[in-house]
């Protein structure tokens, strides 16, 4: 044990047998490294403390190249194999497995965890992580990157393990690069916010490759808790605002809510059948404030790895490499990248290197599986003409300009029939011509009866402004020449005549009673505003303008995300089929493209301040 010691080394030990810490430093250590050691048997494995936490001057302790297993010996929880806390600390290139509680938990800022090999951790736990911290806003700056973890699984009843958890409300940790398989969860994120992960391979999850959730908004939340840590830090002075931003107001914007989450250009492979990748425990998956989702590749196969079960060999193949040239995603690191690179242990116990640790495989790997053709099955649109189809219902409508069709106007008779409509014209968008049927409603004095339609010339697409909530389809049971009829049933249940949320939620709550038919979808619609959201089959995509491919211009059907990624399947495959086409058009932010997910009548819309 040592306290607040300086500049000392401890290299090329063992130690093992302990009932207590086998390496511990407490107070301010500064320039303590532990390398080139086998810890084992112990109860806590190395525990560092040092740097100065006002200042955020490092460190500078190191615990690199060490061979750590059997820790927990005495009592599983909370004797991890490596504890940091403090300021700047390196912990790299170590082994770390067979553990029974966390293998690395962190406390404090500007840490990196890099370059480790970690795995069968949390062996006799729950609720655990292999890298493992919790309940702060304030802990910043801390980097988790080009590690393999895998096998972190559990064996006794209670809440999941993970190979990263970032449990209650912790914030702000960026997980990079690294290579996560065969653990229960990936990776978690507790109701925190400003974590990044990103440019993970995150292969063959047992539950969830993710699970994220709010809890920070739930009644057991531990907001007096991190008030009370917050606000006993210096997070308001000129140096930390200049290195966490985003920590100078937290008090003000709903510290609770995990807002600035980042899930992006991930590879992703699950077992076949797995409904979702990310498990959004606490609701709010159409949050992109919160948790900002896109851009992942989902491997619907093995073959798009190069020998993932048997060398762990993660090189990517077939539609990944794809994927990965076209998103500039790293090769993974390799598993001989990991681990010691120097023999560990006293010179007279040394071993060669470990054997943990593998070459990339020489064997052939299995062929690419074949994309399939588009579907030549695609779910029936929507009866109110959106734009994926002609108006069938005022098919004599111009293709060109914006037109308003009322039936009755008691404040302006005049205006009753069909007339272009020069403010929606000018508007030239379809969001500024559809507009215009409140707008001209509520100028006829928003009647009790009749109705005021607006038509945008260019696509067809309509919607209708009137009083109550309103269903579009094509029938419930026995598909019909479909109608449009006043939803009564939800204005006396659920107030949808003034509650434009609960008449918009009655499209997919009625496509599920009449039996998730494809050949039908229901729209519903608020009269007094127009809004409208549509439930059906299939992910369908909007793309009003492609400056760099007019040819895609349009709204449709996407057969071949249907066909090669389930995009009618899987909401997240249908989310970055908007990334995709939006990229596609150039990327351009006035040049949207929206992801409509109709099983469940949700959307996503590249780029994400569109959403």
């Amino acid at each position: 044990m040592m306290s607040s010691a300086r500049n000392v080394t401890l290299s090329n030990m063992e130690v093992k047998n302990t009932g207590g810490t086998g390496i511990l430093c407490t107070g301010d250590c500064r320039g303590i490294t532990v390398m080139a050691s086998d810890v084992h048997d112990v109860s806590h494995g190395i525990y560092l403390m040092g740097g100065d936490y006002q200042t955020l001057q490092s460190s500078h302790n190191v615990v690199r190249d060490n061979h750590i297993w059997h820790n927990a010996r005495y009592g599983a929880f909370s004797n991890d194999a490596v504890t940091i806390e403090g300021v700047g600390v390196l912990v790299a290139h170590n082994h770390i497995h067979h553990g029974q509680y966390a293998g690395i938990k962190w406390r404090g800022n500007e840490h990196v965890m890099e370059y480790n090999h970690v795995h069968h951790m949390c062996w006799n736990s729950s609720d655990c992580g292999a890298f493992f911290t919790g309940r702060r806003w304030n802990w910043r700056g801390n980097v988790i990157r080009y590690n393999h973890v895998h096998d972190v699984l559990r064996h006794f009843p209670g809440s999941d393990v993970r190979g990263i958890m970032l449990d209650d409300e912790y914030s702000s940790a960026l997980v990079e690069h690294n290579v996560f398989y065969n653990n229960d969860v990936h990776v978690n994120i507790g109701g925190g916010r400003d974590n990044v992960v990103r440019e993970n391979i995150m292969y063959n999850a047992e539950r969830y490759t993710m699970q994220v959730d709010a809890r920070g908004l739930g009644s057991n939340n531990h907001g007096d808790f991190m008030r009370e840590k917050l606000l006993s830090s210096p997070y308001r002075t000129e140096l930390w605002k200049a290195r966490y931003p985003e920590l100078y107001d937290i008090l003000d914007s709903n510290p609770g809510a995990p807002k600035g989450n980042q899930i992006y250009n991930n590879v992703i492979y699950e077992k076949p059948g797995t409904p979702e990748t990310i498990r959004y425990s606490s609701g709010y998956r159409d949050r992109m404030d919160y948790f900002a989702v896109h851009d992942n590749h989902r491997a619907f196969s093995k073959a798009e790895f190069w020998s993932p079960d048997v060398d762990a060999d993660f090189r990517l193949r077939c539609g990944a490499a794809q994927w990965a040239g076209h998103h500039s995603f790293q090769a993974p690191i390799a598993l001989d990248q990991v681990g010691p690179t120097v023999p560990t242990g006293p010179a007279n116990l040394q071993k060669q290197k470990l054997a943990s640790t593998t070459t990339l495989s020489t064997s052939a790997p299995p062929p690419c599986d074949s994309t399939v053709a588009p579907s030549t099955s695609t779910p029936r649109g929507a009866y109110l003409p959106d734009g994926t189809s002609p108006n069938t219902l005022y098919p004599h409508i111009p293709n060109t300009g914006c037109w308003l069709v009322t039936d009755h106007c008691p404040s302006h008779p005049s205006a009753q029939g069909t007339h272009r409509d020069d403010a929606g014209t000018r508007a030239g968008t379809e969001e500024g011509c559809l507009s215009r049927a409140s707008a001209q409603w509520h100028w006829c004095g928003a009647p009790d009866s009749g109705r005021v339609v607006a038509v945008y010339g260019p696509t067809g697409a309509m919607t209708f402004s009137a009083q109550g909530c309103y269903f579009a389809g094509w029938g419930c049971r026995t598909p019909s020449a479909g109608s449009i009829v006043h939803d009564k049933w939800a204005e006396q249940h659920r107030n949808a005549s003034t509650d434009q949320e609960a008449c918009l939620a009655r499209a997919h709550a009625e496509w599920v009673y009449c039996g998730s038919r494809l050949d039908s979808a229901f729209t519903s619609v608020f009269g007094p505003t127009g809004a409208f959201r549509t439930a059906g089959g299939g992910c369908w995509i909007q793309i009003p303008s492609c400056p760099a491919n007019p040819a895609l211009q349009g709204f449709f059907f996407d057969a071949w995300g249907d066909s090669n990624r389930m995009t009618g399947t899987y909401q997240d495959e249908c989310y970055d089929r908007a990334s995709y086409y939006w990229s596609e058009c150039g990327s351009h932010d006035d040049a949207p493209v929206t992801a409509f997910f109709r099983p469940i009548a949700s959307k996503f819309t590249m780029p994400l301040t569109a959403n």
